[in-house]
């Protein structure tokens, strides 16, 4: 089979739409992608079959920061996987990070796709925890949680960079414009940045916080019950959202390639932004 392996443009957003609904179900990921080639449109890939103006039978991508490459919405359509179509374009994605200088690559696999990353050189480092928010958690923002906008990015991005460990200001400021309502920070009585989230339409996330107090904070603001992915490491957090009544969904594993450990402070994310985004 001739396959053709070529960057993705936003034509063929409805076709890689119709590869992740059919590799993982439905879902809310065509706005998402959407997003992610808008911030970095030269890090997504499609696999054509027989020739760039074929049908596109597989797709993957990253979000390239300095230094570190988060991947993900790695798909196949069901009737072209084990043919190495999935490798095919990982390797391909692996070679952009590189080529952008990313010593660091990141991502949260399933038990289908970790054997592949496994046998490229990449390990466990934790596992990302999927929590589901009970219902009548939404409060009235206190105080001293306000409403952040366009002129926060900079100091959010910064506060932000210290646990990611990358600047994330251009997918930030992305999910500044995509939800506006649902930015949120906290901050001390002499204004000292302590921790923001961003609520989106189907989650909750990015959270970081100094402490869990604060993100307690932050957390009970969501105006409805959304799911969180906290990195498992983050012990403070977690028994935070089982006091909260959080119900735990499912877990994947947090997975990394290069670097000397996991970059940040993952004990002051309370929400990972997503599965691609980190």
């Amino acid at each position: 089979m001739h396959l053709a392996i070529r960057p993705m443009t936003p034509a063929d957003l409805p076709a890689c739409d119709a590869v992740m609904t059919a590799a993982y179900g439905p879902g809310p990921r065509l706005s998402r992608l959407t997003r992610y080639l808008a911030v970095e449109p030269g890090g997504w890939l499609v696999a054509c079959e027989g020739g760039e103006s074929g049908p596109v039978v597989a797709m993957g991508g990253a979000l390239l920061y300095p230094g570190v490459a988060y991947l993900g919405l790695m798909a196949v359509l069901p009737s072209h996987q084990r043919r190495g179509l999935g490798e095919a374009v990982f390797l391909r994605v692996l070679a952009l990070a590189a080529a952008a200088g990313c010593g660091t690559v990141l991502l949260d696999a399933s038990a289908a796709g970790m054997p592949l990353y496994l046998r490229h050189g990449f390990t466990v480092d934790e596992e990302t925890q999927v929590c589901q928010a009970p219902p009548g958690l939404g409060v009235p923002p206190p105080s001293d949680v306000l409403p952040w906008g366009a002129v926060d990015l900079p100091e959010i991005a910064a506060f932000d960079a210290v646990a990611f460990g990358a600047d994330r200001s251009a997918m930030l400021g992305a999910y500044a414009r995509a939800h506006p309502n649902g930015l949120w920070a906290c901050r001390s009585p002499a204004g000292d940045l302590l921790g923001y989230a961003v609520v989106q339409d189907h989650a909750v996330g990015p959270v970081v916080a100094e402490t869990s107090e604060v993100a307690e904070r932050l957390l009970r603001v969501a105006p409805r019950p959304l799911p969180v992915a906290i990195p498992g490491s983050n012990a403070a957090g977690l028994a935070l959202l089982q006091r909260l009544g959080f119900t735990h969904v499912r877990h994947v594993a947090h997975m990394r390639l290069g670097g000397d450990g996991p970059p940040g402070v993952p004990s002051r994310i309370f929400a990972r932004a997503s599965f691609v985004a980190g």
